[in-house]
């Protein structure tokens, strides 16, 4: 008796098992990305300029296989966390678009009661400017200068709840 494939008899038309193989593939394929998506961890990057966007990014995807998710104004950082579930906050001291202080941002995380647990890092390479966020209510946070380091690796990777 002849087979096509190991689970398929010659009396099956080749074109039968190629679309039954083809179909297969892409179930498996899509299953295991929703996998991925589901639980991948979810980063809010606020306040950063397009090039440190794209390093941020590359740096939260590549090591941690986070999605990100991009605001540029208080009011859109707000949005995006009550809008869905966030497992980490990133703020830039200064924001890009505004100028405005991102310690604000912190502040108003912190002092709601739904977002509250929510880690938040602030991004400045100032260390006093990171104990000022400490003393706010986040976690030590990095500079985009040290953005690969392994300091900072670990500190997000803890930061994030993967370690």
């Amino acid at each position: 008796m002849k087979y096509h494939g190991i689970f398929c008899k010659a009396d099956v038309p080749a074109s039968v098992f190629r679309r039954w193989a083809r179909l297969f593939l892409l179930s498996f394929l899509f299953y295991f990305s929703i996998v991925d998506f589901m639980t991948a961890k979810i980063v809010l990057n606020v306040g950063q300029c397009r090039p440190d966007t794209a390093a941020i990014t590359h740096f939260l995807t590549s090591n941690f296989g986070a999605q990100v998710i991009n605001a540029d104004l208080p009011g859109d950082s707000m949005t995006a966390l009550r809008a869905q579930p966030v497992d980490l906050v990133l703020i830039n001291r200064k924001l890009d678009a505004d100028y405005s202080d991102g310690m604000d941002i912190l502040a108003a995380i912190k002092a709601d009661l739904a977002l509250a647990h929510i880690p938040v890092m602030l991004v400045s390479n100032f260390p006093e400017w990171q104990e000022k966020a400490i003393d706010a209510g986040a976690t030590y946070g990095f500079g985009k200068a040290e953005l690969n380091s392994t300091d900072t690796i670990d500190r997000v990777r803890g930061a994030l709840g993967l370690s």
